[in-house]
């Protein structure tokens, strides 16, 4: 309520200070000349007089401070209550029907139909083919080739000459200008920049790995063998194969030594070389060449190119649209009117007598012998087997299965959203009324010095403040 006060009373002031500072003007021209003498320099004389002026005759004009209140939007932050909701876990019991089958034994009744045998004897009839020839006549229609004659119409061709007129056209060559737009090439000499790369060589220092071969002696052990060779004497044994002692083959028993008689093989002796090892071990020296690197700094040539420009004239070929005139022939076709003679074929009936063979049936009578089946009844007598149900009852044991419905407490857990009072600040937009300081210039109400002017103006404009009622509102 009291910003809305404040806000009228505001613009009240403004324009207070507004209608006091164009007083001084308006009463120059409202009053009289004789009134309004004294006020003339400070109507026309700028605003240095015009303060002596307002002293004199046309009142004081001060200027005051004032406070006004100005709209203003501000960002603030307002703590407000908010819903939120929170998962809780809860548990709740709920009942499960559950069926239990169990086998329960009954009895009933059940209606059945047995089968007997009977026997009765029945006669019954039964027919036997027997063949009967007999003559029977019949018609036979034979076709009869017969000419006849009739008339018939014919549409025959007529040629007949017409005369027709028709028209052609008839080409002729004129020859006509026209004008075209040709494309002529212009030489010119343009100065024209070119890259161009200009090769080099460049010293560059490098490091590189080189290998050397040192020399290393070292020991290794061998073993040699001093050994010698000896003769030694073998004897071979008696009993050398199947045939008493002795075998065919054997290197060892003589074939001469093998008797039938299956005696003893005479023994015998061989002598042979063998080689008698003596191994003895020896420490021999050798040189052995090893690598060994070592990092060298050695100079290379690099080629390299480096981009230098030039300027050489080119001849650059442009093209121009000329305007050329040039003759050209165009065919033009005249009509011209000719007269020829046509055939016209026209169709024309006519009438004529031609011959035709109609193929006609002529009925003959002729005889046939046909055999004929007749069928004889023979009386005979059979026995027949047959069954008659009779109905009887029993009784009869069956199990079925019975459901119990049997009521189980189960426990389960389930989320649930519990709504939760939660305070929150957040940004909202305000309208504030802020004071605000100005100067204007205020007039002293039209004094003493204006009481003249008062009684001689003729259109005089009453002395006061003007109050216009406006409401501003604060709009989001």
């Amino acid at each position: 309520m009291k910003m809305r006060l404040l806000g009228p009373l505001g613009r009240f002031l403004v324009l207070t200070c507004i209608a006091a500072v164009a007083t001084p003007a308006m009463a120059g021209h409202n009053c009289r000349p004789s009134c309004a003498q004294p006020c003339k320099s400070c109507n026309s004389g700028g605003s240095k007089n015009c303060t002596n002026c307002g002293d004199t005759q046309c009142g004081h004009c001060q200027t005051v401070e004032k406070t006004v209140l100005r709209p203003q939007w501000v960002t603030e932050e307002k703590l407000v209550t908010v819903t939120e909701y929170q998962k809780q876990q809860i548990e709740e019991k709920y009942t499960v029907t559950k069926q239990v089958p169990r086998t329960v034994t009954k009895t009933r009744k059940v209606n059945y139909t047995e089968w007997v045998d009977k026997t009765r004897k029945e006669n019954y009839t039964v027919y036997k083919n027997q063949r009967v020839e007999r003559n029977v006549e019949f018609q036979v229609m034979v076709p009869h080739t017969v000419t006849k004659t009739g008339t018939r119409t014919v549409i025959k061709t007529v040629c007949e000459p017409v005369k027709k007129t028709y028209t052609v056209m008839v080409p002729r060559q004129v020859i006509k200008k026209g004008v075209r737009k040709v494309r002529k090439p212009v030489w010119s000499e343009v100065e024209k920049t070119f890259t161009r790369m200009v090769p080099y060589t460049e010293v560059r220092t490098g490091t590189r790995c080189v290998w050397d071969l040192v020399k290393q002696e070292r020991t290794r052990t061998i073993c040699i063998d001093r050994g010698h060779w000896e003769c030694v004497t073998e004897v071979c044994g008696t009993n050398c194969g199947t045939c008493n002692g002795c075998r065919s083959g054997n290197r060892c028993c003589a074939p001469e030594n093998c008797h039938v008689s299956r005696k003893r093989c005479k023994p015998r002796t061989r002598t042979r070389r063998v080689w008698v090892p003596k191994m003895e071990t020896k420490v021999i020296p050798y040189v052995v060449c090893k690598r060994v690197p070592r990092q060298e700094t050695y100079e290379y040539t690099v080629s390299l190119c480096k981009p230098e420009t030039f300027t050489r004239m080119v001849k650059v070929c442009n093209y121009v649209c000329v305007d050329e005139e040039y003759e050209y022939t165009e065919t033009i076709c005249e009509p011209v009117k000719k007269t020829k003679i046509v055939n016209v074929s026209r169709c024309v009936p006519v009438k004529e007598t031609y011959e035709y063979n109609v193929t006609e049936c002529v009925a003959e009578t002729r005889t046939k012998t046909i055999v004929e089946c007749k069928r004889v009844p023979v009386k005979k007598t059979r026995t027949v087997h047959f069954k008659v149900p009779v109905k009887k009852t029993r009784t009869v044991k069956y199990n079925i299965t019975v459901c119990d419905t049997v009521k189980q407490e189960r426990t389960r857990t389930r989320t649930i959203c519990v709504p939760v009072q939660v305070e929150k600040k957040i940004q909202v937009r305000v309208c504030r009324m802020v004071e605000e300081v100005i100067q204007c210039k205020v007039h002293n109400n039209c004094g003493d010095s204006c009481g003249s002017c008062h009684n001689n103006c003729h259109h005089y404009r009453t002395c006061g403040k003007r109050h216009h009622k406006r409401s501003r509102r604060c709009r989001r």
